[in-house]
């Protein structure tokens, strides 16, 4: 669904409201991302793949994209307050291994407050 700008606004201070106390990736972030991408008028069930495993990394280890959007978005979160530079490197990582066609345009790192 198509929103305005002026929806979208609204939205994103409520979103920002409802958002501004999570802190636990493991328990909140799907939800978080859920109603991050309702704002924009996305229905995450139609393009977000979650928990996307990537193989081949680096000394045989996998890993798992916590949100993908093949070949536009790669987003890694963390918990409030760790280290995103540390959560960037592995957004990276992943980005390197992913097949070609889903490797995204962009990579966001994010712990509910910091993005």
């Amino acid at each position: 669904m198509r929103l305005d700008w002026n929806e979208v606004r609204a939205k994103a201070a409520q979103f920002s409201e409802d958002w501004k106390y999570a802190t636990r990736e493991s328990a909140d972030k799907h939800s978080f991302w859920n109603a991050f991408f309702g704002c924009l008028g996305v229905d995450p069930r139609t393009v977000v793949k979650y928990e996307q495993r990537v193989a081949n990394l680096p000394a045989n280890r996998q890993g798992f994209i916590d949100v993908l959007i093949p070949g536009k978005l790669l987003i890694e979160h963390k918990s409030a307050g760790l280290d995103l530079k540390k959560a960037s490197n592995q957004a990276m990582d992943y980005h390197d291994w992913l097949p070609e066609l889903e490797r995204p345009r962009y990579l966001l790192t994010c712990d509910f407050q910091r993005w």
